[in-house]
């Protein structure tokens, strides 16, 4: 397995507690044409595990391949982006924590 997928897989465990299943205001397409510098390429498996992740947090599998789309055309979730705030927070008891899962307006 490569660096920058333990990095990614990470991130992404990290960032999934961050998002549920709340709709975006308005889900902005990927131009696809116009890829950002910062594009990578995901396996298939990896994408699977990403949305895997995800929707174990609650966000629905549109929603969560929405997601991992964006992230590998190179364009940061709002989790990611200084200065923006979630739009709801709320916890959930594991066997060993407390965890807080916050929603952002992307999803």
């Amino acid at each position: 397995m490569h660096s920058y997928k333990y990095s990614l897989l990470g991130v992404v465990a990290a960032v999934a507690m961050s998002l549920t299943a709340i709709a975006p205001a308005s889900a902005e397409p990927i131009a696809s044409s116009n890829p950002s510098p910062n594009s990578i390429t995901l396996s298939a498996e990896d994408k699977m595990e990403i949305s895997d992740i995800l929707t174990s947090y609650g966000v629905d599998e549109e929603k969560a391949q929405y997601l991992v789309s964006r992230y590998e055309h190179g364009y940061a979730w709002d989790s990611f982006t200084p200065g923006k705030q979630p739009i709801a927070a709320t916890q959930r008891k594991t066997l060993y924590s407390v965890e807080t899962v916050k929603t952002y307006e992307d999803g």
